[in-house]
């Protein structure tokens, strides 16, 4: 069993983005089953305030450098609820970040087309994960070489 850490975005309210977090971070990826940084990223629900949101990219920015720093791929929680802005903001924010080729896992892609190949054209290594759930997933993952494809099941919520 191999392990990621992260902070899911839903929980930046319940955080400042004090520095600690990012050494708490370091210590749990220093153990040798700890493999990735993630789920870490953006998830802009309706009734996320833009206090909220500002906070979701301060983390969000503090958590990529700490996975450049260790060299350890990134799991990337990605959700706008059909709105393009989350998915905007997640790249913008990954380009300042992280060199090109970093690898990077894009959770529960739930995306458009040209969302998919936006992030494939940023970010050429991304593997895409897709659930059941996503009544697009058959379209999308046609659009893939089958070695930036993984299924998931993120149970008990999709």
């Amino acid at each position: 069993v191999y392990l990621s850490f992260g902070f899911h975005p839903s929980r930046a309210d319940s955080h400042s983005g004090h520095p600690r977090l990012f050494e708490q971070l370091r210590h749990f990826l220093a153990h040798e089953r700890a493999v990735a940084v993630g789920e870490v990223g953006l998830d802009y629900r309706p009734s996320c305030s833009e206090r909220t949101k500002e906070r979701q990219r301060l983390i969000f920015r503090g958590m990529l450098r700490v996975a450049l720093e260790l060299r350890k791929p990134v799991v990337v929680h990605c959700r706008g609820f059909g709105r393009p802005e989350a998915e905007h903001d997640c790249l913008e924010i990954m380009k300042d970040e992280l060199p090109q080729l970093f690898p990077i896992h894009r959770h529960c892609f739930t995306g458009s087309l040209a969302d998919l190949n936006a992030w494939r054209l940023l970010f050429p290594n991304t593997v895409f994960g897709f659930t059941a759930a996503s009544s697009s997933y058959p379209q999308l993952a046609a659009h893939l070489p089958l070695a930036h494809t993984v299924l998931e099941t993120d149970a008990p919520y999709m």
